[in-house]
């Protein structure tokens, strides 16, 4: 992640960066709860809608963006238009 901040990160987006990938690492454990069948309770869900906003939130202050949706070639788009 720090790579997409170009140069040399700041001492803050270092930290929103470790605070993201802690996030991140929970959101994995309650993935991986989930999957298991274990008891999922009503606050598990809480939590889970907390951090998936808290590393939305970090994500746009560290300024990553969504990746654009590829456009396709020429030769795609008049395949697509063909194949209709």
């Amino acid at each position: 992640m720090l790579g997409q901040l170009g140069g040399e990160p700041s001492v803050a987006q270092t930290l929103l960066v470790r605070r993201a990938a802690r996030a991140l690492w929970l959101l994995d454990e309650l993935d991986f709860k989930l999957a298991e069948g274990d008891s999922w309770t009503d606050c598990d869900s809480r939590v889970m809608g907390g951090l998936n906003n808290n590393v939305r939130l970090l994500l746009r202050e560290l300024g990553i963006k969504a990746a654009q949706p590829k456009k396709p070639s020429l030769a795609e788009y008049l395949q697509q238009r063909a194949g209709k």
